[in-house]
């Protein structure tokens, strides 16, 4: 379970590594740009517009929600659904969950969030994939609320978590979702999980700390 915790953790180094890159990538743009007007050749013009393309895309990913760790795991997310044809949208107070530690964050979004992109993905109807993320305040509760179109059965287990086949246990899916429930635990809150009418809901309640 150490490993997870860990594992999520880096991917967050390396996303925020990642979108400084992005970020002097931009600084390139306005150079191509100047290199596609001088450009007679077609195809090397075709090929500076196909390439300033890609880069657009990463720029379209960018997600701000007043978290600098949720900003950067959200864009790395929200790029790799652009890229699979998957719809994620987002409202999202990042700013909220502040009081929640670094790794502990990293854990909620990375398992929260590469469990529903695993679900939508075995769905061929690309309309379906469908991913959607609020993180908001309600009276003294902070509310992390993920759902995902899903075409699969579910079954629960007593304690509120998917139960998992022989099959499962091969995956990290089942572990993902435990290490949420331990999140949810350390930080004095609930973990509730639903599937109903091809949706289904992750909803992780936590007190909220003014400071």
């Amino acid at each position: 379970m150490n490993n997870m915790f860990h594992s999520q953790y880096e991917q967050y180094q390396a996303y925020r590594e990642s979108s400084e890159t992005v970020n002097r990538r931009f600084h390139d743009l306005k150079h191509q740009l100047d290199v596609i007007a001088l450009e007679n050749d077609s195809k090397k013009r075709l090929d500076y517009i196909n390439t300033l393309r890609n880069d657009i895309k990463q720029f379209k990913a960018d997600v701000k929600t007043g978290n600098p760790v949720v900003d950067v795991v959200l864009t790395r997310k929200n790029a790799y659904c652009i890229q699979h044809d998957i719809t994620f949208t987002c409202i999202a107070n990042g700013a909220l969950l502040n009081q929640i530690d670094t790794m502990d964050l990293c854990s909620l979004l990375g398992n929260s969030l590469d469990n529903a992109i695993e679900a939508v993905q075995k769905i061929p109807d690309k309309e379906k994939r469908l991913i959607d993320l609020r993180i908001s305040k309600k009276a003294n509760f902070i509310i992390y609320s993920l759902s995902n179109y899903n075409l699969a059965a579910t079954d629960f287990a007593k304690n509120g978590l998917p139960e998992t086949t022989k099959k499962d246990q091969e995956h990290p899916h089942g572990y993902g979702l435990k290490s949420i429930q331990l999140i949810a635990d350390k930080y004095d809150g609930t973990l509730t999980l639903s599937n109903q009418d091809h949706w289904f809901r992750l909803k992780a309640m936590f007190p909220y700390h003014e400071k």
